[in-house]
């Protein structure tokens, strides 16, 4: 088994290396979009942020609309939306009503990011909805998942940095102990049975 432990290492190196791509290659080739969403409360109006993130390598995304609906008497105001940069900022500008922000999104390039935030009054956060009128979409809230797309070289590398750590231990485990056996008193080196 101490002979092993580098196959061990390394097919365990190997099939969490495999992991982080499979799932990274799985979002970057559907469509997806991710979002987060952020609340800064305050005693009378409270803001809400929603980031927006295209995860696609290859797909456009065009009219995606993001609506903030409120609930039990919330009333909405200033809805801003900020193209994070190099994102294309030809979007229309924001509609509200008493308790609704309407935006919408023209076009979403590959890696595109946009923070889109209003104020609103009342005791519950609005409700979110994101919907695309002429593709489907896979909407995705940021977590695990979508960190292998954002981090996916990072965890890689560090992939590769533990196995290799691991496999140089294994290694200089079993390399320490056979030269432990070989200088034990009455082993003769310089003898070898034929």
């Amino acid at each position: 088994m101490a002979n092993e432990a580098p196959w061990i290492v390394t097919v365990y190196v190997a099939a969490c290396g495999w992991i982080v791509m499979h799932v990274a290659d799985r979002l970057t080739m559907t469509p997806t979009l991710e979002y987060s969403i952020t609340k800064q409360a305050k005693a009378d109006n409270s803001r809400i942020e929603v980031e927006l993130t295209n995860l696609t390598r290859d797909k456009v995304f065009e009219d995606v609309v993001i609506t903030l609906q409120g609930i039990e008497g919330t009333q909405i105001k200033t809805p801003m939306i900020v193209p994070v940069q190099p994102a294309n900022d030809g979007s229309e500008a924001p509609s509200v009503t008493i308790s609704t922000a309407s935006y919408r999104l023209d076009r979403m390039l590959p890696g595109s990011i946009y923070r889109l935030s209003a104020v609103y009054s009342g005791n519950a956060m609005p409700r979110l909805r994101i919907a695309s009128e002429k593709s489907a979409v896979r909407f995705v809230i940021r977590g695990w998942e979508t960190s292998f797309v954002r981090y996916e070289l990072m965890y890689l590398f560090t992939i590769g940095l533990v196995g290799g750590l691991l496999v140089f231990v294994s290694t200089g485990t079993r390399w320490h102990a056979r030269n432990r056996v070989s200088e034990s008193p009455g082993h003769d080196t310089n003898h070898m049975p034929n």
